[in-house]
């Protein structure tokens, strides 16, 4: 190689670098201002159920499960009859038995409307 070429190669990579370095700052910047409602959310929770959501995040990525028909939307596992039905009824805080993520209960308009 050289040096002409060596020269040209560095000038190209040193262009390169700068773009990505404000890419990068520009990303920190939106997440930095975009950061501050999850942690205003987090600070509303109780602490129990926040470790629960971390630890369960951590082992399976998603932590959160829906039900709309009595089987949980993550393993595709039933659920027990008698906690679907407490699910229907009142907004409680519950975990699969299959998959252990938090489970909740949406009726079938309200399903469609947050997929």
């Amino acid at each position: 190689m050289t040096e002409a070429e060596r020269k040209a190669i560095a000038d190209e990579l040193a262009a390169k670098e700068g773009d990505i370095s404000a890419k990068v700052t520009k990303l920190d910047a939106d997440r930095q201002e975009k950061g501050g409602g999850r942690e205003a959310i987090v600070k509303r929770l109780p602490v129990v159920l926040y470790r629960r959501y971390e630890q369960i995040r951590g082992k399976r990525g998603s932590a959160i499960a829906q039900t709309t028909d009595g089987t949980c939307n993550k393993c595709h596992m039933a659920l027990p009859p008698q906690l679907y039905h407490r699910l229907r009824k009142e907004p409680l805080i519950e975990q699969c038995p299959s998959c252990n993520r938090i489970i909740y209960f949406s009726s079938t308009q309200q399903a469609t409307k947050v997929d």
